[in-house]
């Protein structure tokens, strides 16, 4: 089997990120030659960096802005775009990270966290998991 390279959108906070890490290992064991590489936020790369079992990290800038933050999604697409992916996990239900996922080739899989995107991923052939556990944080 050769070298599978998986991109997975964790842009959340480092709880979420940590989280996450039974399900990216079990990943990574069962694709053994795969690279693992991360989109996270900015404030969490260097705590990230740390995880030995993902290859590569790319800090995606939070922008509150409308313009700088649709400039930094579209630089973040081109810089995606320059490499194949064969499997693409949006982990954070994010729609930026939805946004970005749209434009790259790749068998694409999005954890859902907002009804919102539930259409669009059936319409765009995502393989979708809804997560009916989300609470609200003040609850």
């Amino acid at each position: 089997m050769d070298e599978l390279k998986t991109l997975i959108f964790r842009t959340d906070r480092i709880g979420d990120f940590i989280i996450s890490c039974p399900f990216i290992l079990s990943y990574k064991k069962k694709f053994k030659k795969t690279k693992i590489v991360t989109i996270s936020s900015e404030y969490n790369y260097d705590y990230i960096k740390n995880f030995k079992f993902i290859d590569e990290i790319i800090p995606l800038k939070n922008e509150v802005k409308f313009f700088p933050k649709l400039f930094n999604l579209i630089k973040m697409i081109f810089l995606l775009r320059k490499n194949k992916f064969d499997h693409i996990i949006v982990l954070d239900g994010k729609n930026r990270s939805f946004f970005i996922s749209l434009f790259l080739n790749g068998k694409k899989s999005i954890l859902l966290q907002s009804r919102e995107l539930e259409l669009f991923s059936k319409f765009f052939r995502y393989i979708s998991v809804i997560n009916y556990e989300l609470q609200n944080q003040l609850n």
